[in-house]
């Protein structure tokens, strides 16, 4: 299905050659096609046969062949939020609309 950003009904969407390349979020259109994603058994959001991919800090997320190997690839589906397993952090929205860095899902003093 969809992944939402809930708080502006934006959705992230691969696009079309967008391999390697920081995700896009666009407005959710409810059809499927470059917005349907699934969550496999070994914790990757896919589609087709790319993955999201987070390289760590600093690094946006980006689609990148799916390989299998969990560690960049590896999500998990906590509530209403996806955090990335390697990295502990929440993926969110950057200003430009971009699932770009997560976030530290420790709160902040």
């Amino acid at each position: 299905g969809e992944v939402r950003n809930p708080w502006s009904a934006l959705c992230i969407d691969s696009g079309v050659d967008s391999l390697l390349l920081p995700l896009k979020l666009f407005p959710c259109h409810d059809t499927g096609g470059h917005q349907y994603w699934m969550f496999s058994e070994i914790g990757e959001i896919r589609r087709d046969e790319v993955c999201l991919d987070y390289g760590g800090q600093g690094e946006n997320v980006v689609l990148y062949p799916c390989h299998g190997a969990a560690g960049n690839q590896e999500w998990v589906v906590d509530r209403s939020r996806i955090l990335h397993k390697q990295s502990k952090q929440c993926l969110t929205v950057s200003g430009n609309d971009t699932p770009a860095a997560p976030l530290s899902d420790k709160q902040e003093t």
